[in-house]
């Protein structure tokens, strides 16, 4: 009997200060302590750092008192990928497979990622050390996602009664659990429509207006088709609202004779 607008829609996004009702929309990303991790390496970014080091490191193949070049040749060229998909033999590779200190290394880097993943936890165990045992907080209990829903009746559909035991879905969430929202209070789907937006605002001694609230202007200009944001209680740059008044009365039904009238 009725159907939601997005709040995508442009009249819903001026409104609404907050449109997220999401727990990933309400946090803030740079707050997790994974976006900051000690070592974001990974397999090729370590083995660039071995490649980086081995020129420093001295070879010595017989006479241990003579070096005979450094470390880099024996490392393995190109990415961990490249060299995986040799040992697994789905690429062609002429000496069958990958050489035996290669291989080494690579177990060396898989090996590395246990310890690389301890050491990127730090972060967080030491925030949470100084949050709740140092400071004392505490975290606040779940809190109950808030959704923003605009109800339009079909045409031809009776007003329309929502309750507190009406349920509004919106879809499944990654656990496949279906997601229902409950209204916060009743109200009645009727048939009148918003035909304008106008809005009015006292600055100082001045009387500001927008006849077309949601426009760039206020007069209608189309909005920022990147930003489609209107202040809905109007702002201080908006045109000067012309000023008067009007009376009306049954005593003021005069038809014979000539008359004066004095309004105080």
């Amino acid at each position: 009997m009725a159907t939601a607008l997005p709040t995508t829609d442009p009249i819903i996004s001026a409104l609404i200060a907050e449109l997220g009702c999401a727990q990933p929309e309400r946090d803030a990303t740079a707050r997790d302590p994974a976006t900051a991790p000690l070592d974001d390496r990974d397999a090729d970014g370590l083995l660039n750092s071995l490649r980086a080091l081995a020129p420093l490191i001295r070879f010595y193949a017989n006479d241990p008192d003579m070096a005979t070049g450094n470390w880099l040749p024996y490392l393995p060229a190109g990415s961990v990928a490249a060299v995986n998909a040799s040992a697994d033999g789905t690429t062609d590779n002429a000496a069958g497979g990958v050489a035996p200190h290669h291989a080494l290394i690579l177990a060396f880097l898989r090996q590395l990622a246990r310890p690389q993943a301890l050491l990127n936890q730090f972060t967080a165990e030491h925030l949470q050390f100084q949050m709740q045992q140092l400071l004392g907080f505490k975290p606040r209990p779940p809190q109950p996602d808030r959704a923003h829903l605009v109800l339009e009746l079909k045409k031809g559909a009776a007003p329309l009664a929502i309750t507190a035991d009406q349920r509004f879905t919106a879809g499944k969430d990654a656990l496949k659990v279906e997601q229902l929202f409950a209204p916060l209070r009743s109200t009645v789907v009727g048939h009148a429509q918003v035909a304008r937006l106008a809005s009015i605002v006292r600055d100082g001694q001045r009387l500001l207006f927008a006849p077309v609230a949601n426009s760039a202007d206020g007069l209608g200009a189309p909005l920022d088709k990147t930003a489609p944001r209107w202040p809905p209680f109007g702002r201080n740059t908006l045109p000067s609202a012309p000023i008067g008044f009007a009376l009306a009365s049954s005593v003021l039904r005069l038809a014979e004779g000539e008359r004066s009238i004095s309004l105080k």
